[in-house]
């Protein structure tokens, strides 16, 4: 089954974002890798090397300049009938963010090379900062471009880029909203002070004038 040809794996990159589902008891985060510094670990061997180097060089300057984990996952297969691959895919992408994101801001892309089926699951802390919803809203024509990529690496590469581009859009975009509400903040602060001097002084000219009557 193609790479987000089938409108099934469509709707898993648009809605998985943030899903949670119970890890299955066949797998164990214990016999996971460590997370790598490159943050690609390519198992299924899908990436070219040198393609590879440069799309780890671009997720590590964002992981330094924005706080924003993405790691690219493949696998050569996932060993099970295709009627349970979407489960142990989702199952192995959470166990992967809970070993490698707890506490952290970002995603795993997963992908098995025997079936090209793919999934991105994000950790708790992005779901908090970049919601769920307005990702989807972000994410769906990109993805829906990326089914016109005939080689399933360069799917890979392109989905990638797109959760990288979504991910910092959003967080520029709450790093403006917060500059504009200090901004208002600061204006109604100002306000407040502004008014409460005008009836401090209302109140000594009323004094001052009963004064000398």
């Amino acid at each position: 089954m193609s790479f987000l040809k089938h409108p099934r794996w469509v709707a898993l990159f648009i809605g998985v974002l943030g899903l949670c589902l119970p890890a299955s008891n066949s797998l164990s985060a214990n016999v996971l890798p460590d997370a790598p510094d490159g943050l690609i670990l390519d198992e299924g061997k899908i990436l070219l090397p040198e393609r590879a180097a440069e799309l780890s060089e671009r997720l590590v300057a964002m992981m330094r300049e924005r706080g924003i984990s993405i790691y690219v996952v493949t696998v050569p297969s996932l060993g099970v009938p295709p009627s349970i691959q979407h489960e142990r895919l989702s199952n192995l992408a959470h166990l992967y963010v809970d070993r490698w994101l707890q506490g952290l801001v970002g995603v795993v892309f997963l992908v098995d090379d025997e079936s090209q089926a793919a999934i991105i699951v994000a950790s708790a802390e992005a779901d908090r900062q970049f919601p769920p919803l307005r990702r989807k809203l972000l994410m769906k024509d990109p993805l829906q471009s990326v089914q016109r990529e005939k080689f399933l690496r360069d799917k890979v590469e392109r989905t990638t880029l797109v959760i990288v581009d979504v991910l910092s859009g959003l967080q520029d975009e709450a790093k403006r909203a917060a500059r504009r509400d200090r901004m208002v903040n600061t204006m109604m602060a100002v306000i407040a002070c502004v008014g409460l001097l005008v009836v401090i002084l209302a109140r000594g000219k009323n004094r001052t004038a009963a004064a000398s009557s």
